[in-house]
């Protein structure tokens, strides 16, 4: 995530990161100065509101989890973000497609692909309120806690069987 957010900051895309950072961990970054209070429930998504696009980017999975975070997305975020009609731009998954079609979400799989559709985009903001739009519409179309509560009831229901 730190080389990513890194490289779009030295080539002039402003970014605000909310969150925490160890400050001896990245010395000299430009990323220490962007750094927010983090915000959560409703504050979060009024904040998510004042941009026309958020960033997105999965971490890599500690040895122990077992899970392979970086080809399968799942966080929560990706649906607060659309949720909440802001446009996602998010690291590449594999079953990302799994989830929304091409025009609800962006992706990138490079640093460099990152910055030149966050340059397209907010060049072109018709099409980015397109993609928040849509990405809205799916995510509270089908990925809502009701639709994944029935899911899981219809799952236990089945391995019961």
């Amino acid at each position: 995530r730190f080389e990513i957010i890194q490289y779009l900051l030295q080539n002039g895309v402003n970014i605000d990161i909310y969150g925490t950072i160890d400050d001896d961990s990245y010395p000299g970054s430009l990323l220490k100065n962007k750094i927010k209070a983090p915000i959560m429930g409703v504050e979060m998504f009024d904040v998510y509101k004042q941009y026309k696009m958020a960033l997105h980017i999965y971490g890599a999975a500690t040895e122990n989890d077992r899970i392979d975070w970086l080809s399968y997305a799942g966080a929560k975020r990706i649906f607060e973000i659309t949720g909440a009609g802001v446009a996602l731009l998010t690291s590449f998954q594999n079953n990302l497609k799994e989830m929304f079609d091409d025009d609800e979400i962006l992706t990138f799989k490079t640093k460099e692909e990152c910055l030149k559709i966050i340059r397209y985009y907010l060049s072109n903001t018709k099409e980015l309120e397109n993609v928040a739009k849509k990405g809205q519409q799916k995510t509270l179309r089908k990925h809502s806690f009701k639709n994944r509560a029935e899911e899981l009831i219809e799952l236990i229901q089945r391995n019961q069987e």
